[in-house]
């Protein structure tokens, strides 16, 4: 019988490193200066620092090595050691990398293991109190928050944190809801927080990834259409350049208001409060994202795109755009209701050939040359994300192909490639 692949094992029984590092008892070794005497005991260990030997590490899409090494201390990566090859020019083994591994890290055998990099999900939505009524510079229509962040509300609830790190997730882009413009993401790690207060929190990558916008109609008074949010859309994106030019120029001095967290950037460098200038715009269907397009291309702003899993569908007319970078829900249509003469002549054509032709979607986003991430965003149920995953490879989407959704790129849509 063939064995699965390494992704596929990968993906089907996920341990990541920093499962392991969730594992340990961070403990900070004192230090010592030079003029100080020898301390009078035993030399204390730092449990922190450990080299996981003997392993196949995938070190990014493409790149895979066997018998390799990883070494990490305080919770970061500090090597990774491949095997040398031997004098035959053939691979090398276990013993050509433990000469260069350093002295006193704890060895750990990781022998017909894989390791690879843990994923990322750049698209989780939590809840964030909106500003008070009264506060000032607020904006007049209350789908409009852009001030507020993730980070101000709780974050990541633990039920959702627990789903994501069985499914091999071990950090996550956090963007507030509800709202039209919702207000800036955070980067942050899923990791289970301790239970002693004096304890470290889970850090907190980065602030500010990307302004978070929607079509959102869901609330009361304005906008109620979607014709309403479009508009809500481009006036307020309209208003924030002119305000941006006239604080530039002088015309406008005083503090910060809402608006001021949606100006775009200048060429001698922001200006304003701390925010983000790129904007995500979350879109229900393959016709939003020419929309959001659209707004993006008047007003010249940077933007990623939320998708639908509808691409496909006008997949030419978005392929024109290959600067830009979606991200890609893995939610596929339910299998329709066949089962008797009369739901078979009330299900439609488009309705089965959408459910046929979903699990294609990231394989058709690749062909035509569109970077994109995946998310766990949309899915009915989070679990279904890893079989929907599988799907999408036995649809066509390459091994590396899924890697890269899941790790490099919404890393850099993260902007901390340098450090997951």
């Amino acid at each position: 019988m063939r064995s699965a692949s390494p992704l596929r094992r990968g993906l089907l029984a996920a341990v990541s490193l920093p499962t392991i590092l969730a594992a340990l008892a961070v403990a900070q070794p004192s230090s010592t200066g030079p003029l100080a005497p020898p301390p009078n005991g035993p030399r204390r260990a730092d449990p922190t620092w450990v080299a996981l030997v003997n392993a196949t590490v995938t070190t990014r899409p493409g790149e895979t090595l066997h018998n390799a090494a990883v070494v990490f201390r305080d919770g970061g990566i500090t090597a990774v050691l491949p095997a040398e090859p031997g004098p035959d020019g053939k691979p090398g083994t276990e013993d050509d990398v433990a000469p260069r591994l350093p002295m006193g890290p704890r060895i750990v055998d990781c022998n017909d293991l894989y390791i690879y990099p843990t994923f990322i999900d750049p698209y989780v939505e939590v809840s964030a109190p909106s500003p008070a009524a009264d506060a000032p510079g607020r904006h007049w229509n209350d789908y409009v928050t852009p001030q507020r962040t993730a980070l101000d509300g709780a974050g990541v609830d633990a039920r959702t944190a627990e789903s994501l790190r069985r499914l091999g997730f071990a950090a996550a882009v956090i963007s507030p809801n509800p709202g039209i413009f919702r207000g800036s993401s955070a980067v942050v790690s899923l990791a289970k927080p301790v239970s002693e207060e004096s304890a470290a929190k889970p850090p907190v990558y980065g602030t500010h990834a990307y302004q978070s916008v929607a079509f959102d109609t869901s609330g009361r008074g304005y906008p109620g259409s979607l014709m309403g949010a479009i508009a809500l859309i481009r006036q307020t994106l309209s208003d924030a350049q002119w305000q941006a030019e006239n604080r530039a120029s002088g015309a406008i001095t005083g503090p910060f208001d809402a608006i001021d967290f949606l100006a775009p950037a200048t060429k001698s460098g922001d200006s304003g409060p701390a925010r983000a200038t790129m904007l995500l715009m979350d879109t229900r269907d393959e016709l939003d994202t020419l929309r959001a397009l659209k707004i993006a291309d008047e007003f010249n702003r940077p933007t990623m795109i939320l998708g639908s899993g509808y691409e496909f569908r006008r997949i030419a007319a978005i392929a024109q755009r290959k600067d830009v970078i979606h991200i890609l829900p893995l939610a596929f249509p339910k299998t329709p209701d066949v089962s008797s003469p009369g739901k078979i002549e009330s299900t439609e054509l488009r309705e089965l050939m959408t459910w046929e032709q979903a699990p294609t979607n990231p394989r058709r986003m690749a062909q035509a040359g569109i970077t994109f991430a995946l998310t766990t965003a949309k899915l009915r149920d989070r679990n279904e994300f890893r079989k929907n995953l599988l799907s999408a490879i036995k649809h066509g989407l390459t091994e590396d192909q899924a890697l890269a959704a899941l790790t490099t790129t919404p890393a850099d849509i993260a902007g901390v490639a340098g450090t997951l």
